[in-house]
């Protein structure tokens, strides 16, 4: 979470209280509201909570809001990290490593953080994004042996996006989410 986000104040309390009903689950997210730079909510980003959905959908869609995640302490004990050679996908690649793991992964469908999305957000996501993006969806791709037309294509499309314009990815933000 960065220090512009905002978590709900019962954030912490909703993400124990899930875990301990759920021990099964060994990630939980959240849904989450974006906020532009005053503050004022500008999109709702629900999340799938549905593992299945999660696991089918992981190279079209991240499947944790990264700044609402909480996780079990087991996991780290069981020698699960970041890569910290990865420049800015770290937390996919942890998400790929845990669902080949067979870890469980889910969200509360209640926003419990509102992430700021800034003027030079859609300006930092240029090419070393699109690269980084890439191969961590073919990672996503063999590692969860998830290959088919549909995932390349948008592995593609999102590569294109990505070195797009930034007037461009704006416009993809907004409409095609």
């Amino acid at each position: 979470m960065d220090a512009d986000d905002i978590s709900c104040y019962h954030r912490i309390d909703v993400q124990v209280k899930f875990l301990l009903s759920n021990p099964d689950v060994d990630v939980v997210g959240s849904d989450i509201i974006e906020i532009n730079e005053d503050g004022e909510d500008v999109f709702y980003k629900k999340m799938d909570s549905n593992i299945d959905i999660i696991k089918s959908n992981i190279v079209k869609k991240c499947p944790l809001n990264h700044p609402s995640v909480m996780f079990r302490t087991n996991l780290f004990y069981e020698g699960f990290r970041y890569k910290s050679h990865l420049m800015n996908t770290q937390d996919y690649y942890l998400w790929v490593d845990l669902l080949a793991d067979g870890k469980i992964i889910s969200n509360i469908n209640k926003p419990l953080l509102k992430f700021r999305v800034n003027k030079s957000f859609h300006s930092r996501r240029g090419f070393k994004k699109a690269i980084n993006d890439v191969k961590s969806r073919l990672y996503a791709l063999n590692k969860l042996d998830v290959n088919n037309i549909s995932n390349i294509v948008h592995i593609f499309s999102l590569f294109i996006l990505r070195i797009s314009p930034s007037s461009v990815k704006k416009i993809a933000y907004k409409y095609l989410r």
